[in-house]
């Protein structure tokens, strides 16, 4: 597996439960993803306008590749580099803004040798949101992990680099419309439902977990 993963000095529109320091925010989901890494995955950083001193951080860590700022360009860049890689090639494209359970990347990456498209996280909107509420849900176990169907997700998943290849022109359409772009794919999501990692939205963290905030 390779890991692209977009790292930004920006604060999301989002309120995040750690606050208003990017630094620390930062700091924090990177060392629980390097906690999660138990297959020591390739990790390719996408550097949106980050500090030198960030970036020597990183290349510690593995590659850093600079990108034109914003969401949109750093998405499209992510996009751009699985598009170098074999059809085969496991890949998890990231955001700097989620917080991991350890040791589940084995987990994420033993999925994809049966699901097509997986999102770490089971995100609490589609358990509250009239839009989501009603829709049935598929139940499969892998390994022990209990996956259902979900409609969309965040821009962090995990494919084969095919699924990105075939689906490129589509994905970009869409720019950073991540609810919209998952429901036009012609590929079923799946995500955990004891979730491995979580997106650091007030309000919005993982269920049944207590997440260390």
């Amino acid at each position: 597996m390779i890991v692209f993963y977009r790292v930004s000095p920006f604060l999301s529109s989002n309120p995040n439960p750690l606050g208003n320091n990017k630094d620390l925010i930062i700091e924090k989901c990177l060392d629980s993803f390097q906690k999660t890494n138990d297959i020591n995955a390739e990790v390719v950083f996408i550097n949106d306008s980050l500090s030198e001193e960030w970036v020597n951080k990183l290349k510690k860590i593995g590659k850093v590749i600079n990108s034109d700022s914003g969401n949109i360009e750093t998405f499209h860049k992510q996009l751009d580099e699985v598009c170098k890689l074999p059809n085969e090639e496991k890949v998890l494209i990231m955001e700097d803004d989620y917080l991991w359970r350890a040791n589940t990347l084995s987990l994420l990456n033993s999925g994809l040798d049966v699901l097509d498209l997986i999102s770490p996280y089971d995100h609490p909107g589609h358990y509250r949101e009239e839009r989501f509420i009603n829709e049935p849900k598929i139940i499969k176990e892998i390994n022990g992990v209990i996956y259902r169907t979900a409609p969309s997700n965040t821009l962090t998943f995990a494919c084969r680099a095919w699924v990105i290849k075939q689906n490129l022109a589509l994905m970009k359409s869409f720019g950073i419309q991540d609810n919209d772009m998952f429901q036009a794919l012609p590929i079923k999501m799946w995500v955990p439902t004891y979730s491995f990692a979580t997106h650091l939205v007030t309000g919005l963290l993982a269920p049944n977990i207590e997440w260390p905030i």
